[in-house]
């Protein structure tokens, strides 16, 4: 008795191998790549990777998450963009606390669990001038910290 092996199973198992493969060939990548970074930054080689870092594309996704936290509320990932930027372009730990601390202290005013739709609007656009304002602050702390972001990097 034969057993009749579909065309398609061949291909379904050579796919799963190639997708293992890539999976791990893509870890291993990220993993040296991560460890190289971080001698790199051990031996003091980081001045060139902060310049480095510190382009239009880091300044791209801080605008778009400052524009997500102006609208939606969304504070966790400004904080770890901000964070990061500034780790990146030289910044101490504690100017960075110092830096962040409105965004880490900001709550939203809670909305009411059935509130009026205009009173639901008034409370949304409370809230946007306050994360605005928010942002502002955090905005002129890195500005007065040692003349601003760009001297720094």
């Amino acid at each position: 008795m034969l057993v009749t092996v579909l065309p398609s199973t061949n291909f379904l198992d050579w796919g799963f191998i190639g997708f293992v493969t890539l999976r791990y060939y893509q870890a291993m990548k990220r993993s040296t790549i991560d460890s190289m970074q971080e001698e790199d930054f051990q031996r003091g080689g980081s001045s060139l990777k902060r310049i480095k870092r510190c382009d239009s594309e880091d300044f791209e996704r801080l605008k778009d998450l400052q524009r997500s936290f102006v609208s939606e509320g969304l504070q966790d990932p400004l904080i770890k963009g901000l964070t990061s930027f500034l780790t990146d372009c030289g910044f101490s730990r504690q100017d960075i606390a110092y830096i962040i601390a409105p965004l880490i202290e900001y709550e939203d005013e809670k909305i009411p669990l059935l509130p009026l739709s205009s009173i639901k609007r008034r409370i949304m656009k409370r809230n946007m001038k306050k994360r605005e304002e928010v942002l502002r602050k955090v905005i002129d702390r890195a500005t007065s910290l040692r003349g601003g972001i760009n001297e720094s990097s």
